[in-house]
């Protein structure tokens, strides 16, 4: 998978998780909202319940009067009863306005009937949705344009709904009822828009931070997705070398033996063939004969110790890799005249034989980089166990590092590699006085007192 394509669907996936997270908002919000529309309205259509009780409103006949207590009651229970699902409480309450305004047309055809159908459709957007929002619409606009046909339609109904003649629309009480009526519609919307202006607000504020989130967790995992596929490089590098480092000791460990030990044998073969030679001819075998058989086959098994030592330079012991390591130091000052010395603190005891081996192996090279490459003209290699860790430091007075590392060598990612194989930490570091400070810092378990 690509960078570009790893980006896109986690995108995808956090963008999703946002928009289902905006819709559980939305779905609270107008559970809520239902709640406080319907508290508002309960008490916005109070005064003219009480009107109606009081006598103060036209005559109206007993079908439209039992129809406004019932839609008031159902409405009032509506807005006390929420454990019931806000979507059923508001489809009940539209759909006995819309019979309200049916016969509201009918009986008495003012602002507020007329007013009525448009505000349903907006209520019903709000609070419920698109599809609530279209078929409150499509009812509202059919209830408007056969208003006014409704009369002549249904003349019979119209007359039942009315008392006597019908009052002007001058008359106080209808414009009190109606204005009252008005006043409660208008109050409800605009609290109710209000709040969705508000949710709308916040809910676009979240998005945006949401958003701006996704953005920063994409370009995270873009990072890490770019410093593993660095990583992984080096890897694979780092076998690469290791792979060569292996077979190029496979072949010098072959020219030593063919050049060393196979010459020794080879030696001592011929000494032996010119000996058999000399006494099936009756000649007698000096002592001399026998010494230079023995010097060649000593000198065979000590190239063979050579060998193995370099195959396996610890031995099976506790304390063989402070032995080891001052071996290595002795053996470098011979050979190279640079003092190398082993300064140890503490008990120097590892069971841990790959662990030894591990770190005989950083202070080899560690040894051999300060003597190819930094110029060193004295070396002091430290080892110390204390607090549960072992600590081993390599100290040079060479030119220290270059500013940019070569890319062909390999010794320092080797030697961090085998501190990260033991879990422990690895560091190169520069000397204020010149030189090179190299410390590997891995966990060490002290050995069980044993049994009394």
């Amino acid at each position: 998978m690509t960078d570009a394509a790893a980006s896109k669907e986690g995108y995808s996936g956090v963008s999703t998780g946002v928009e289902q997270s905006v819709e559980n908002a939305l779905l609270t919000w107008r559970r809520n909202a239902v709640n406080i529309f319907m508290a508002c309205s309960v008490l916005g259509y109070l005064p003219a319940m009480i009107l109606m009780l009081c006598g103060q409103c036209p005559p109206i006949a007993w079908a439209v009067k039992l129809l406004l207590y019932f839609s008031y009651l159902v409405l009032v229970f509506a807005a006390f009863l929420k454990a019931v699902n806000h979507r059923l409480r508001l489809y009940a309450i539209l759909s006995l306005a819309y019979l309200t305004a049916i016969a509201g047309v009918i009986a008495y055809p003012g602002p507020f009937i007329r007013a009525l159908p448009v505000a349903l459709p907006v209520i019903g957007l709000v609070l419920s949705g698109i599809r609530c929002g279209r078929i409150t619409a499509a009812a509202s606009a059919l209830l408007i344009l056969l208003t006014p046909f409704l009369s002549t339609l249904f003349p019979v109904r119209a007359k039942s709904l009315t008392i006597g003649a019908q009052s002007s629309p001058e008359s106080f009480g209808l414009m009190l009822m109606q204005g009252t009526g008005l006043t409660a519609m208008l109050l409800a919307l605009m609290i109710l828009l209000e709040l969705f202006y508000r949710f709308l607000g916040q809910a676009l504020t979240d998005q945006h931070h949401a958003m701006n989130e996704v953005e920063r967790k994409v370009g995270e995992l873009t990072r890490a997705h770019a410093s593993l596929a660095q990583e992984v490089d080096k890897r694979r590098k780092l076998e690469q070398e290791l792979t060569r480092i292996a077979d190029e000791e496979k072949r010098r460990l072959g020219l030593e033996i063919h050049d060393g030990v196979c010459q020794q044998i080879t030696g001592a073969l011929l000494r032996c063939e010119a000996l058999a030679l000399r006494l099936d001819r009756g000649q007698p075998a000096s002592p001399d004969d026998v010494k230079a058989l023995s010097t060649l086959l000593e000198e065979a098994i000590d190239e063979a110790h050579g060998v193995a030592r370099g195959l396996c330079p610890l031995e099976a012991a506790p304390n063989a890799i402070e032995s080891a390591i001052r071996t290595l130091t002795r053996r470098t000052q011979r050979i190279t005249g640079i003092p190398c010395r082993l300064v140890t603190t503490g008990n120097i005891h590892i069971d841990d034989q790959i662990k030894a081996q591990h770190l005989f192996r950083i202070a080899q090279e560690a040894i051999s980089n300060a003597v190819r490459h930094a110029g060193a003209t004295a070396i002091n290699v430290e080892l110390a166990i204390a607090e549960n860790r072992i600590v081993l430091q390599i100290i040079d007075n060479g030119h220290g590092l270059p500013e940019v590392l070569p890319t062909c060598g390999m010794g320092l990612r080797t030697m961090a590699c085998r501190a990260h194989l033991l879990e422990g930490e690895f560091s190169v570091t520069p000397l204020p006085q010149g030189g090179t400070c190299i410390r590997c810092t891995v966990p060490h378990s002290p050995p069980s007192p044993p049994f009394a």
